[in-house]
């Protein structure tokens, strides 16, 4: 098993941990993105420690960056386009990055790729986006992609609203036939392309405490319709999780994984992570940097991975404020041996090491 991330939202006060450029839009509309055709070099607006700490992970999934749960628009023509800033306010409302930002990140950190599809995407929409990526996304060893439509279907409001529509008052059905469709559409668009050296990954996503909702979309997907199904298995419930409510509630965590597994085995659909890892929804530099995490959270991936191919953690950073699920509070906090003991965990086990005493 592998371990990936997810990031927040750009707007959410990460993203100076991001760029090193300002987020006015005076200085985004001067840049020159990749794969726009605009003349000049295209700029690399990164900060350059989180590309080098991005390049620790397997993949990086873009929930988050590009506001999948609030992005309403259809088409791709009224999309957030790369010269617009993610902070720029009532033009951007939700703070979204460009995919083609996403795309350049995956290539400068050579990690794969996690998209997270809107779930009104009209089929242009779809297309174009497809052929951007597969146009674009650089080749190397191992080039993963991995599609899924929305997130959290079951209960974010907008993709629940959206998959109810599609299902006749059925989100579950409605989720399977959005996810499908959209899965359709880049298979078509990865064929046309030519490229055999990506490997395409049809993610339908359910809930990790779930074992009903898990066996309804099973039900409602059609043979050979995906490839794999996508949990995310959080540990803790209080608005701070402790490493000592970390290291007494992970093993149970890892059985409701396990169940998952019987499930999506029998369907022949590997299982793999969306996010997951501490639920602390508020928590303070003293827990972030708590060494007593380190531990525990490889024996909590050492248990995930008799079961799952990939594992996203939620999240790298929160820019220092006090919101929670951050492995590190900001961009270079790893560098320190007394800081960010999650993400020296997390980086450990994807360099082969499994975190112990």
């Amino acid at each position: 098993m592998a371990a990936g991330t997810n990031l927040w939202n750009l707007g959410w006060g990460i993203y100076s941990n991001v760029f090193s450029i300002s987020g006015d839009s005076a200085t985004w509309s001067a840049l020159v993105p990749p794969f726009t055709g605009k003349s000049g070099k295209a700029n690399i607006p990164w900060n350059p420690t989180f590309l080098q700490e991005m390049g620790h992970y397997d993949t990086i999934r873009s929930m988050d960056l590009v506001a999948t749960n609030s992005d309403a628009n259809a088409d791709w023509s009224t999309r957030i386009g790369p010269n617009m800033s993610p902070l720029a306010g009532s033009a951007n409302p939700n703070g979204i990055l460009a995919w083609e930002w996403i795309i350049d990140l995956a290539n400068r950190a050579g990690t794969n790729l996690w998209l997270n599809i809107p779930v009104n995407a009209n089929a242009t929409y779809l297309t174009s986006l497809a052929s951007l990526v597969f146009a674009n996304l650089q080749a190397r060893d191992g080039l993963t992609v991995y599609i899924e439509w929305g997130n959290e279907d079951w209960w974010e409001p907008l993709p629940n609203a959206t998959a109810k529509t599609l299902g006749g008052g059925d989100a579950t059905k409605g989720t399977v036939i959005g996810s499908t469709t959209m899965f359709k559409a880049f298979q078509a668009s990865l064929t046309a392309s030519g490229r055999k050296d990506i490997r395409l990954v049809r993610v339908l996503g359910g809930q990790c405490v779930n074992t009903y909702l898990t066996g309804q979309l099973l039900a409602d997907l059609p043979s050979g319709g995906a490839d794999a199904f996508a949990i995310a298995p959080y540990v803790g419930s209080a608005t701070t999780v402790t490493s000592s409510d970390f290291t007494s509630e992970y093993v149970a965590v890892v059985a409701q994984v396990a169940a998952q597994y019987a499930l999506t085995q029998k369907a022949g659909l590997t299982l793999v992570g969306y996010e997951g890892g501490q639920n602390s929804s508020s928590e303070t530099s003293a827990i972030t940097d708590d060494p007593s995490y380190y531990v525990p959270y490889g024996q909590f991936l050492q248990g995930l991975a008799h079961y799952m191919t990939i594992f996203n953690h939620y999240m790298h950073c929160n820019g220092g404020t006090t919101g929670g699920w951050a492995a590190e509070e900001n961009v270079g906090d790893v560098s320190s041996s007394s800081k960010a003991f999650r993400v020296h965990a997390l980086f450990d086990w994807n360099s082969g090491y499994t975190p112990s005493i």
